[in-house]
């Protein structure tokens, strides 16, 4: 009866779930296919980006600005997620769009750690360097300069990385 169990299993067509995968995976499982995905999509949104797509842009750094210094640390997250969404609508596929919208703000890794809330100077001080990357990001995307906005978000990425890595 295995004998058959395993034979009629291996007639079966294999699907694998990317979304079944993805929640059975820890943090740095994860934290590689988001990296990739941000550092791609961020050179798309350099060449295809429209008005809109920057004004999104704007929006979220105005927002996680705003946040910096109010203790709530739900604010940046939302912004910072707000951010990295709409630099993948930027993309323009919807590829990067479903994956980063699917893993939510898992993408952002200080959303899974209470760490950086035990300090609040330490807190607003790695906040501002956030914002920071996030503001040269930004820029190189609003230039059009593909290149130096996947070093910036790889740069930025591997950051926020090597601070959470456990």
């Amino acid at each position: 009866p295995i004998f058959e169990m395993r034979s009629s299993w291996r007639a079966m067509p294999l699907i694998l779930s990317f979304s079944s995968l993805v929640v059975r995976a820890t943090r740095s499982e994860t934290a590689a296919p988001a990296f990739s995905a941000k550092s791609e999509a961020v050179f798309l949104a350099s060449e295809r980006r429209k008005q809109v797509h920057i004004d999104q842009m704007k929006a979220a750094l105005n927002d996680f600005e705003m946040h910096i210094s109010s203790g709530e640390n739900d604010g940046t997250v939302k912004a910072d997620y707000d951010f990295h969404i709409a630099i993948a609508e930027a993309s323009a596929n919807q590829y990067f769009v479903d994956f980063l919208k699917y893993l939510g703000e898992k993408i952002i890794p200080r959303a899974r750690v209470k760490s950086i809330e035990q300090s609040p100077e330490n807190r607003e001080e790695y906040l501002k360097a956030v914002h920071h990357d996030h503001v040269n990001i930004f820029n190189a995307i609003v230039d059009q300069d593909g290149l130096l906005a996947r070093q910036m978000m790889r740069a930025h990425l591997s950051k926020s990385i090597k601070k959470f890595k456990q």
